[in-house]
């Protein structure tokens, strides 16, 4: 589409360091440069179709790069292959958040639209003094449950809903209060009434060389996400939170 002059004027990718140093790159760039770390990975390393490569980089814009990259080294000419779903494609580990990100200056300065980040983020966020952003169209957040009374002062204060999306890094279910699961997904609760149900959700899913763990979270065609939620009469999914300690927030 840009090729063809169709595409507006805004970049595939807009990095901002804290010292305020920017990159932007334009989805023909990003199309370049991700095809050249592939001709890298290919060529010169030797990167096959199944492979692992382990990438360990700050917030860098060559994160994306390299990451974009080793998945185009799936083909030769860097173009979609069949696969199935089950097929590994990205192994990512995160440790957590950190620190505090200068995120209401930034929403005040660049012509962001879409937000989504953590719910301790948005806590942070709430703790300053700000007005409402003058750009900001729609705020997602996952990962916890987002207390009633936050989702009202969120409101108040921006004049936007906050959006709970319910899901886990291996898929989206839907958003949480504001609508059912997502039609490509399939939900379901072993016991609907109790406010402690775990639900379970209809994809492809191992622990990586854990066979023993991947059975306890096996539930036929199912697989147990290790989430406390439950689901209304009309579908709608309220997510109460975690079944343990696996999300690390704040540090």
């Amino acid at each position: 589409m840009e090729k063809e002059g169709k595409r507006g004027p805004n970049p595939a990718l807009w990095w901002v360091n804290s010292e305020g140093d920017e990159v932007k790159w334009s989805f023909r760039e990003l199309t370049d440069f991700t095809c050249r770390a592939a001709n890298v990975f290919t060529q010169t390393c030797g990167l096959q179709q199944g492979d692992r490569l382990a990438l360990i980089l700050p917030r860098v814009p060559e994160w994306w790069l390299v990451a974009v990259g080793c998945i185009r080294t799936a083909s030769p000419d860097h173009t979609c292959i069949k696969s199935k779903t089950t097929d590994p494609m990205v192994i990512f580990f995160t440790s957590g958040t950190t620190g505090f990100p200068k995120i209401v200056e930034t929403l005040f300065k660049y012509p962001i639209t879409q937000y989504i980040t953590a719910p301790c983020v948005f806590r942070m966020i709430l703790q300053e003094n700000f007005g409402r952003f003058p750009t900001l169209e729609h705020c997602s957040t996952g990962g916890e449950a987002v207390l009633p009374e936050e989702q009202v002062k969120w409101r108040q204060r921006t004049v936007l809903l906050l959006y709970q999306l319910y899901g886990q890094s291996e898929t989206v279910c839907g958003r949480a209060p504001q609508g059912p699961p997502s039609p490509a997904e399939e939900l379901n609760l072993p016991d609907s009434t109790s406010l402690t149900s775990l639900p379970s959700i209809r994809v492809p899913f191992s622990l990586q060389n854990d066979p023993v763990k991947t059975a306890k979270v096996e539930c036929g065609d199912f697989y147990n996400t290790g989430d406390k939620a439950t689901i209304d009469e009309e579908g709608y999914i309220w997510f109460l939170g975690r079944d343990d300690d696996i999300i690390n927030t704040s540090g």
